[in-house]
């Protein structure tokens, strides 16, 4: 008999919403598209993928913070026998695309004997406009292997209550909490987190909890699809600005919206996924991205299975055909599940998005060209070029949406049927 491969109570939950998201117009022959995919590079190859926060303590004057972590930079040894990293962040910002506001450059260097910190980490200090909506050109440059990571960020001064003029930090450490995905605990985990906020003199602020949305993106050549939106909060709790224990206020899973009044969509976006994010254990968290792999009456019957039938495991050893196999395949498939939610989550987790949606059937793109509003994704084995576009929702900017069209059909049922056959794609 078969050992299993994994088994808790099976269940389904699929949500719909009414409220549509809408791409938002974009002509790629308008936007200045460069080769970087850091974060989506196949885990063979050495790569820079930092992360930035901006921060407005006023209306003219805005902090920058970047986070890289250590074993992304490539050292050298020198003639004391020290381990030496450095890099260098350069950066431009810009009004429109021409008028040059501030500019300047920092270098972050380490030097250890065998232990070294997790992340090299800082910040800078820019010279805003005001009222304005700019863009910061980012070029971070590692000094040793000179490999540069570029980026692209929307400077938004334009309202005193957009996400940038909040900040989560360790009281502990002053450090900011890079990512607006919570753990399960928050309290355990971040028991010295704070929220900083200095657009204006306030006394208690607003925290609405929205509903997570369980949708799954249809396939790439689906017409007309767009994909939902959280339509209203549906709870609301009015809380102290000083408050020491904020983070006893995410008590459940969801999306957290905190603004200044009952305006549900402006401000600061937290997201609070579960115990399968971005991991899935159980096996019931493991059955819904099968919908990729089955047909409707086949998902149907699956999910009419009982928790003791293995489901998902005799689905998987089905498509290996011996136990070894199915385990890989398993492995596989699964860990594309896990940095997908890592790398394209927005207000749902990122194996739930297009992004996420295609990295798991067709694996890390060969080549991608990004701006700051768009995505495209070379496959050279398949020949398919893919394009996102970046949506505008009150959520999160990191959000994208595939241009679909008819000429994937072939090319997505031949990776579908590859994975079903016991042959892992790309």
């Amino acid at each position: 008999m078969m050992r299993s491969l994994g088994s808790i109570t099976l269940w389904i939950s699929l949500i719909s919403a009414p409220f549509l998201l809408r791409q938002q117009s974009c002509s790629i022959g308008q936007e200045r598209l460069y080769l970087d995919a850091p974060y989506i590079q196949k885990k063979n190859v050495k790569t820079l993928d930092p992360a930035y926060q901006l921060y407005h303590f006023s209306s003219d004057s805005s902090r920058l913070y970047y986070r890289l972590k250590y074993e992304q930079l490539t050292a050298r040894t020198d003639s004391k026998g020290q381990t030496q990293v450095a890099f260098r962040l350069s950066y431009m910002l810009l009004a429109g695309s021409k008028s040059l506001l501030d500019s300047g450059s920092v270098v972050v260097a380490d030097s250890s004997n065998g232990k070294h910190p997790d992340y090299l980490e800082g910040s800078i200090q820019l010279h805003t406009k005001s009222a304005s909506k700019n863009l910061l050109k980012l070029t971070l440059a590692d000094l040793v292997s000179k490999s540069n990571a570029y980026a692209h960020l929307i400077v938004d001064q334009t309202q005193n209550w957009n996400k940038q003029y909040f900040q989560w930090f360790d009281t502990y450490t002053e450090k900011p909490l890079f990512s607006n995905y919570l753990p399960t605990d928050p309290c355990r985990d971040f028991y010295n987190l704070k929220l900083r906020c200095e657009a204006s003199q306030i006394d208690s602020l607003q925290l609405h909890h929205f509903s997570l949305l369980k949708n799954i993106p249809a396939p790439p050549f689906a017409a007309d699809y767009i994909f939902p939106l959280p339509e209203k909060a549906d709870s609301h709790i009015v809380f102290s600005y000083a408050n020491e224990h904020i983070c006893s206020l995410f008590n459940k899973e969801g999306i957290y919206m905190i603004g200044p009044d009952t305006t549900a969509k402006k401000g600061l976006s937290v997201f609070l996924f579960g115990l399968d994010f971005p991991v899935m254990h159980s096996q019931a968290a493991m059955l819904e991205p099968l919908r990729f792999l089955t047909t409707a009456a086949e998902f149907k019957e699956l999910g009419q299975k009982k928790a003791d039938d293995e489901t998902v495991d005799t689905f998987w050893l089905q498509a290996g055909g011996n136990e070894t196999r199915a385990l890989e395949l398993k492995r596989r498939f699964y860990e594309r599940i896990a940095d997908s939610n890592r790398f394209f989550s927005s207000f749902v987790e990122g194996w739930r998005t297009d992004r996420g949606m295609i990295y798991l059937l067709m694996g890390p793109p060969d080549r991608v060209e990004r701006s700051e509003n768009i995505e495209i994704w070379y496959y050279t084995t398949t020949g398919s070029n893919y394009i996102f576009r970046k949506v505008d929702n009150p959520f999160s900017d990191a959000h994208y949406v595939l241009d679909r069209s008819e000429t994937y059909r072939e090319s997505w049922y031949t990776m579908v049927q590859k994975w079903r056959e016991g042959r892992i794609a790309n």
